[in-house]
């Protein structure tokens, strides 16, 4: 690898292509279809990382994004520093506009059941090469024996962290993970689901690293979890397994995203009305364990 100086490295800003009605960064969801993956991707695809030394500049999403954003990147080799979403870099001539991945993936019928088209030959060949590199590193990262393989993984949102609260430092909309929504009876649940041969085990995101948790959802049978940021992990999951959707009042549909990854990875999505009891809804046994031995493809 050639080694550069100091004073040869060139910083190249990739810039957040704002629009009314995004998302906030600081937020799983909207950070990574938004902004960082296909970030990413441009990264990758950079010929002068090979011919020179490059910083990359990326805007900083607030503490939880932050972290995922320095975990990927340094486990890539890529040197990289995070700025704030003003600084003057992001409208300078060395800066690169990222596309935002999210408007194709989220584009939808009207009737907001499918996605409308398929995607972009190039965006889809992009996603496809992030997504297996990813899949790699957290495979070759992975345990000896892999704690998630096989196993039904009962999503537990995680407690809000103090930052999301008004005050706290957040951005709006705030409040976030159990904070917003979250599923109750899972403890019981899961001892229901093993007792009855199915290999379950609770499941928090935001106790892991994101290689972790890609671990995981790649190598699970299945999910069960409420409808939140935690379904960007169905980019990872593999041909043959399940998805378990609740759905409640105020989010009554899967999103086309959300489809979308479904169909393109060979997931099941079963989607799980609750309705009557608003943000916290309960989960049980016998409303689960017949969807769960629905018959399903073995997993490849």
């Amino acid at each position: 690898m050639p080694v550069f100086e100091r004073s040869q490295t060139r910083y190249r800003p990739l810039a957040f292509t704002d629009s009314p009605g995004s998302g906030s960064l600081e937020h799983f969801h909207h950070f990574m279809w938004s902004y960082f993956l296909p970030a990413f991707s441009l990264i990758l695809d950079d010929p002068e990382r090979k011919t020179q030394a490059v910083r990359y500049q990326l805007e900083s999403c607030g503490p939880l994004m932050d972290r995922i954003t320095r975990e990927i990147l340094t486990t890539c080799h890529i040197v990289h520093e995070l700025i704030p979403a003003n600084d003057p870099a992001f409208r300078g001539a060395e800066a690169l506009a990222v596309p935002r991945w999210d408007w194709d993936f989220e584009r939808s019928h009207p009737d907001g059941t499918e996605s409308a088209r398929d995607l972009p030959a190039g965006l889809a060949k992009a996603s496809v090469t992030v997504r297996n590199l990813l899949l790699r590193i957290a495979h070759d990262r992975a345990p000896d024996i892999n704690p998630y393989e096989g196993k039904t993984l009962l999503i537990r949102r995680s407690a809000e962290p103090d930052y999301f609260r008004p005050g706290g430092g957040a951005e709006p909309p705030f409040y976030y993970g159990a904070g917003r929504r979250t599923l109750r009876g899972l403890d019981e649940t899961r001892a229901a689901l093993n007792a009855a041969g199915h290999n379950a085990v609770i499941f928090d995101c935001g106790a892991h690293d994101i290689f972790s948790q890609i671990l995981a959802f790649s190598s699970c049978r299945g999910i069960v979890a409420i409808r939140g940021a935690e379904l960007v992990h169905l980019f990872w999951m593999r041909p043959g397994s399940q998805a378990v959707i609740v759905l409640i009042p105020e989010m009554d549909r899967l999103l086309p995203i959300h489809a979308r990854l479904c169909r393109a990875n060979g997931v099941q999505a079963i989607s799980l009305p609750i309705m009557d009891q608003g943000p916290a809804p309960e989960i049980t046994p016998e409303v689960l364990l017949p969807l769960l031995t629905r018959k399903v493809h073995a997993c490849a």
